[in-house]
């Protein structure tokens, strides 16, 4: 599970290049949620 939601959150950032409200929006998460959920599942920026 933690892979699939890892994938999404690349592909948002992906997406919006890089801008992490856009990514945040897109996947209807708050930013600090966001935050945290790249740094829970180690996602390199």
């Amino acid at each position: 599970m933690k892979r699939v939601e890892k994938e999404f959150i690349i592909r948002a950032l992906e997406n919006s290049n890089y801008d992490k409200e856009k990514a945040a929006t897109a996947l209807n998460l708050g930013l600090s949620t966001l935050y945290r959920k790249i740094k829970d599942l180690e996602i390199e920026i």
